[in-house]
């Protein structure tokens, strides 16, 4: 409520300092209701381009700020992907739960030969294949619309491996009452990530769950690893970028979890 009473002084304040061509208010957290605020999304100066083009990491992105998730893209990954395309070269991804593909488009620009992003909304999908025409590499990327559980569960079902696993699910525990049922959610994305990784591939597997600690994290990956009859060692451990800083008395906002893991043949 009291950002809300500073708006038009912040409003200033970032014109003064940026210039920017607009500033656009996207205060639809559902977090607003517990202080008996509506959501707001709202134009406070310029006027914002729909869709919204920019270059990010060395790719086109067409976003949709007002409809996207949060600011439309997610900078805090950016460091793990460029990480990710170290291993990509003439290799075969899955991206699940790819939003609007800025894993695909990094495995990409690291040289995958093909690469598979899917998400349950029609609209990350078509704002992703966007993207990749955008940054010329749709004939090597392309990106369907699936439930990322089931698409997953068909693949294994169908025999299919991958060099590279992409695991970026949206948080699957948003309060710790819910940490149980989410960690059980994990375990079994996990599963069927080791099981799609080819032996020798790499699984690169994230959580944004601030509920869930490293350790916790870890030791699920030892379960769906057991789970799935496959051997693994951790290659690179990743974290959010510096435009999310961890604040040495505040454990709470080191929430980005994403660690890579060399996967071995079944045993």
């Amino acid at each position: 409520a009291g950002i809300d009473a500073l708006l038009d002084p912040i409003r200033s304040a970032l014109v003064r300092a940026f210039a920017p061509r607009a500033v656009l208010l996207k205060a639809d957290s559902s977090s607003r209701g517990l202080e008996g605020l509506a959501p707001r999304i709202e134009t406070l100066h310029g006027e914002v381009p729909d869709p919204f083009e920019v270059e990010i990491e060395g790719s086109r992105f067409v976003l949709d700020l007002r409809r996207g998730q949060k600011t439309g893209f997610f900078h805090d990954q950016a460091g793990n992907r460029s990480q990710l395309a170290s291993w990509c070269r003439d290799a075969a991804i899955l991206d699940a739960f790819c939003y609007v593909g800025a894993w695909s488009l990094a495995a990409a620009r690291g040289g995958a030969k093909s690469v598979v992003g899917v998400d349950a909304s029609a609209d990350a999908v078509a704002w992703a294949g966007r993207s990749a025409e955008r940054s010329g590499v749709a004939g090597r990327v392309r990106f369907e619309k699936a439930d990322a559980f089931e698409d997953l569960k068909r693949r294994e079902a169908a025999g299919e491996r991958y060099d590279v696993v992409v695991l970026d699910p949206p948080a699957f525990v948003k309060s710790k009452k819910k940490l149980d049922e989410g960690m059980r959610g994990y375990r079994e994305v996990n599963r069927r990530g080791f099981a799609l990784t080819r032996p020798g591939g790499i699984l690169a597997t994230s959580s944004c769950s601030r509920h869930v600690s490293r350790d916790a994290f870890l030791g699920m990956l030892h379960a769906a690893a057991d789970d799935a009859r496959r051997p693994a060692r951790i290659v690179a451990f990743g974290q959010q970028g510096p435009d999310h800083p961890i604040h040495l008395k505040l454990p709470e906002t080191e929430y980005l979890k994403c660690v890579f893991l060399e996967v071995g043949r079944p045993g």
